[in-house]
């Protein structure tokens, strides 16, 4: 791995097929991206304290830059609560492993607005 990948978490992308069927992403800054906006400044200033002094358990083999790389990652996902822990950690021992290949769909479970969605009801009772 070089010098420039080793400070980086890679994710593979790969072409969609003419089978594939997949919704066209639209960029509109609407009131509910405003919302979620709101939403995500205030889990971040809720839980800063917690995340600027976490110390997450790392994967089994995830050190020197690569731990460097998860630390936050894996402190949002314990602040986070729930099964986030978990799932933080198998997508950093996937995208840690020797070969560098991430399973299919770990990344795409991980992140995007699940995470969000399950603390959406804890956040707006806060904002």
């Amino acid at each position: 791995m070089d010098t420039t990948a080793s400070r980086a978490i890679v994710i593979e992308l790969k072409r969609k097929l003419a089978s594939d069927s997949v919704a066209d992403f639209r960029h509109v800054d609407d009131f509910g991206l405003e919302e979620l906006r709101q939403q995500l400044m205030r889990w971040t200033s809720d839980n800063a304290d917690v995340l600027a002094n976490a110390s997450p358990s790392l994967p089994h083999g995830v050190v020197n830059r690569v731990a460097a790389n998860w630390h936050l990652l894996l402190a949002i996902a314990d602040a986070a609560g729930g099964e986030w822990s978990e799932k933080g950690r198998e997508a950093g021992t996937q995208a840690s492993a020797p070969h560098h290949r991430v399973r299919p769909g770990v990344y795409r479970r991980w992140y995007p607005d699940k995470l969000w969605a399950s603390k959406t009801s804890h956040v707006s009772s806060h904002c």
